[in-house]
C-alpha cells in the first residue's frame, strides 16, 4: 500500500508540474497578445494528462483501500466523484489529444478546436 501512495504521489506531482508550467507560458502569451498554437497544444494535453492521471491515481487507491472507500462521507468517495464528472468535460475528451497528436504531426497547422 505504502508503495501505490509513494507512486500516486509522484504520478499526481509529475502531472501538476506539466499542467501549471504550460499554465504558466499561455499565460504569459496571453498579457503579451501572442497565444500560439504550440501553447495552446501543450495547454491542452497537459490539462488532459493531469485529468487522465488523476483518474488513474484515485482509482488505484480507491481499489487499494478497499470496502471504506465506498461510503459517501468518505473523502476518497468525493475525489473518487469528482475526478470522474471532470473526466467527461469536452476539455479534456479524447478527440483533445487527437487533435494535439494531429497538430504535432503537422497535418492540421490551425487546429481552431484547441
Amino acid at each position: 500500500f505504502q508503495r501505490d501512495v509513494a507512486a500516486a504521489d509522484a504520478s499526481l506531482r509529475a502531472a501538476r508540474a506539466s499542467f501549471y508550467s504550460d499554465i504558466s507560458a499561455a499565460w504569459s502569451e496571453a498579457q503579451q497578445g501572442i497565444g500560439s498554437l504550440e501553447s495552446r497544444r501543450l495547454l491542452r494535453t497537459s490539462t488532459t494528462h493531469a485529468v487522465t492521471t488523476s483518474i488513474d491515481v484515485i482509482d488505484r487507491m480507491y481499489t487499494a483501500v478497499g470496502g471504506t472507500s465506498v461510503y459517501e462521507d468518505s473523502a476518497l468517495q468525493r475525489h473518487f466523484r469528482d475526478v470522474h464528472v471532470a473526466s467527461q468535460h469536452m476539455m479534456v475528451a479524447e478527440p483533445v489529444v487527437e487533435l494535439a497528436g494531429r497538430v504535432m504531426s503537422g497535418i492540421d497547422n490551425s487546429a481552431p478546436g484547441l
